[in-house]
Parts: structure tokens; sequence; C-alpha cells
């Protein structure tokens, strides 16, 4: 009997040990994954300029992304693309660099599998005249302001969270910080608050294009932002 006692114990430890290590590996992978995500998209997505850079961003993409990822404004695959997409169009130049890169709540999300990556990041647009007509359409009428605008760079701080089960993610958040982006841009409070007001801008740092993009549309579950 002691023996067998032995053997379970000696099985548990060896099975526990095994779940260790596949977990540290998962997590490891997720964080390369989220890596290679700023490296493929570190100046956003233009399938027309750059088609074959555009092509393995968005193989990868697709690779690590469920094609149903969910995220507060909208869902699908399709939708995370086309906002780079939109984005990178609408500038003069898009540059993103992270800064760090982080596991986090990993007691809580390892009870159900998922891992939950943090990429903190800075993105830098250059503001062209199409900038203004797609994004800030009303201000586009104001052609001194606009005159003042175009040419300018306004960077945006964002937390990106990137929520992965079985090596892929299933669901994403972000936070931006575009009051304060706005405002050392205008470099006047006043025009900085015309410019929030104008903004297709949400909250969370997408672009509201259609109806198919709405705030807090999604309700997500175990939200870090």
């Amino acid at each position: 009997m002691q023996m067998e006692i032995e053997a379970l114990q000696q099985r548990r430890l060896l099975l526990d040990s095994a779940m260790v290590t596949a977990r540290t590996n998962a997590v490891a992978h997720a964080i390369n994954l989220t890596k290679g995500f700023y490296v493929h998209f570190s100046n956003g997505f233009d399938p027309l300029n750059h088609p074959e850079q555009s092509r393995q961003a968005e193989t990868f993409l697709r690779g690590i992304m469920r094609k149903d990822a969910i995220c507060s404004e909208f869902q699908g695959v399709d939708l995370f693309l086309n906002q780079y997409k939109v984005c990178t169009e609408g500038h003069t130049s898009m540059r993103v660099f992270v800064h760090d890169i982080v596991v986090i709540n990993e007691d809580l999300s390892s009870r159900d599998g998922a891992i939950q990556v943090l990429a903190k990041a800075t993105a830098r647009f250059r503001v062209s005249r199409a900038t203004l007509e797609k994004f800030f359409p009303r201000i586009i009428d104001d052609e001194e302001l606009a005159q003042q605008l175009i040419g300018k760079e306004y960077a945006i701080q964002y937390d990106k969270v990137f929520h992965f089960k079985h090596g892929r993610v299933f669901q994403h958040e972000s936070q931006v910080d575009f009051c304060n982006s706005m405002l050392q841009m205008a470099q006047n409070p006043f025009v900085a608050m015309k410019l929030l007001e104008a903004s297709l801008m949400t909250k969370h740092g997408h672009l509201k294009l259609d109806n198919r993009i709405e705030e807090d549309m999604n309700q997500l579950e175990n939200t870090v932002l």
C-alpha cells in the first residue's frame, strides 16, 4: 500500500511539473507573438505602397488571432486589420514603438488557461490633408486651421492587452491618451478641444468609420483596462 501511495505521489509531482512547464512555454510563446505583432505593424499596414510587407503582416496576424476575436467596439480580425489599414492610409506616416511587454494577472488567468499580455507603446502619426478629411471631418472646413495642422506630428501613448488561449488571440483591449496627444500637437487647449470634438476616434483608440464600430458595444470578460 505504501508503495502505491508513493507511486501516486510521484505521478502527481510529474503531472504538476509537466503542467508548469507547459504553462511557462505557453506564456513565453504569447510574449513572442506579441513582440512579433509590433515588428510586423511597426509602420502600420499599407498594402498599396508596401504589398510584400503587408502580405507578411496579414499572414502573421491571421495566424495568431482568431477570426472572431472580439474587443469592446467591434468583432473580427478583418475589422482589426482594416483599422490599421485606414489609419496608415490616412496619414503621411505612421510609426509604432513598443516600450514594454509583460504578462499580467497570471494567478487569475491561469485558471481558465488564458494568458493576458500587456504591451505599452507609442504611435506617432504625421498629419496630411487626408487625415483631416477622414478622421477630423469637421476641421477640414476651417482652411486656416487645416493649414496649421498639415505636416505636424502627434504621438499617442496607448496600452494594448492581448488575451491568448491555445496560442491565439481571442480578445483584445486598448486604452489611449488621445486628449494629451492633441494638446501637445495643437499647443492650444481651445484648438485641442476642437480636434477632440471633431475626431472619429473612440476612447479605446479605434476609428468609428461605420456602424460596425460602436463604443462599448460588446461586453468583455476578465477585462484589464
